[in-house]
C-alpha cells in the first residue's frame, strides 16, 4: 500500500461546520475532530476519526443501545480507490423524531476545498447510508484527500455537533499490490450495493463482516465495541 501518511494538526473552521466534543481520556488516534473542516497536511501517519466520540442534542443515542455514528473507513491507514468519483458509507444510529442534517466535505492535498460542502438528510431509521461525490468532481490520481462528515446536532450550539473524518487516495491499476490494504472504499461500496440488492445472501453477509472486522484492531477497546456492534446493522438503500 502507498506509505505516504498524513495527519492534521491545525484546523480552520468555516461557518456552520460543527466542533466535536473531546473525550480526553481516549487515545489521540480515535479522538474526533472538534475544530472544523480545514486542516494542514503533513508527512505523518494518517489517523481518522471513524466512530463518534459521544453526541448531544437531537443526536443523542442512549448508551444502552451501544451504537454510535460510524464511518466505514480505516482508522490508521489511508483507504484507497480506483474510482474517479468514489462513494462513502456511514452508519447512522438515529431514529429521527427531528430531521437531522449532515454536511460532507473534502480537502485536497494542497489544503484547499476539493468539493463544496454537500448537505445530506440522514435516513429516518438506523442503518448504513451512502454518500456519493457529485459528478462534477473528479479525484486526481496519486493524491490524498481528507473527507469530513459533519452532523448538525444543535444549530444553536455547535459544540454539541459531531465530525467524523478520514482519508482516501485514488490509485492507478498498475499500482495494485497483493498485500496492499487497497480499494477499501470500492470494496465497501460494491458489497453494500450487492447487499441492498440481495439482503438474504449469507455469502455477501460473511464478506461484509470480514471486511469490516478488519478495522476493529485499529481502534481502542471502547471504539472497537461500537464498531463491532454496527457491522450487522441494516442497510438504508433508497436510490442504490
Amino acid at each position: 500500500m502507498k506509505t505516504k501518511s498524513l495527519l492534521f494538526h491545525k484546523t480552520i473552521g468555516f461557518s456552520l461546520i460543527p466542533a466535536l466534543i473531546l473525550l480526553l481520556s481516549l487515545p489521540m488516534n480515535v479522538l474526533s475532530n472538534q475544530k472544523g473542516e480545514q486542516q494542514n497536511f503533513e508527512d505523518e501517519e494518517p489517523i481518522s476519526d471513524v466512530v463518534d466520540a459521544g453526541s448531544r442534542g437531537i443526536c443523542r443515542v442512549e448508551s444502552s443501545e451501544n451504537l454510535r455514528l460510524t464511518a466505514l473507513a480505516p482508522s490508521v491507514q489511508i483507504g484507497e480507490t480506483l474510482k474517479s468519483q468514489p462513494s462513502f458509507w456511514f452508519y447512522s444510529p438515529y431514529s429521527l423524531e427531528h430531521q437531522i442534517t449532515a454536511r460532507f466535505n473534502m480537502l485536497k492535498e494542497d489544503d484547499k476545498n476539493f468539493i463544496d460542502p454537500i448537505e445530506i438528510a440522514l435516513p429516518k431509521t438506523p442503518g448504513f447510508f451512502k454518500v456519493s461525490i457529485p459528478q462534477k468532481y473528479i479525484l486526481d490520481k496519486n493524491l490524498d484527500y481528507n473527507w469530513y462528515l459533519s452532523v448538525i446536532c444543535n444549530p444553536q450550539d455547535e459544540s454539541q455537533n459531531i465530525v467524523l473524518q478520514g482519508w482516501i487516495h485514488r490509485i492507478q491499476e498498475n499500482d495494485l499490490l497483493d498485500d496492499d490494504y487497497l480499494l477499501w472504499y470500492d470494496q465497501v461500496d460494491s458489497l453494500a450495493v450487492e447487499r441492498c440488492e440481495d439482503n438474504t445472501n449469507e455469502d455477501l453477509k460473511q464478506k461484509w463482516e470480514t471486511l469490516l472486522y478488519s478495522v476493529a484492531d485499529q481502534l481502542d477497546e471502547n471504539r472497537r465495541n461500537y464498531w463491532n456492534n454496527v457491522i450487522d446493522q441494516p442497510m438504508n438503500c433508497p436510490g442504490i
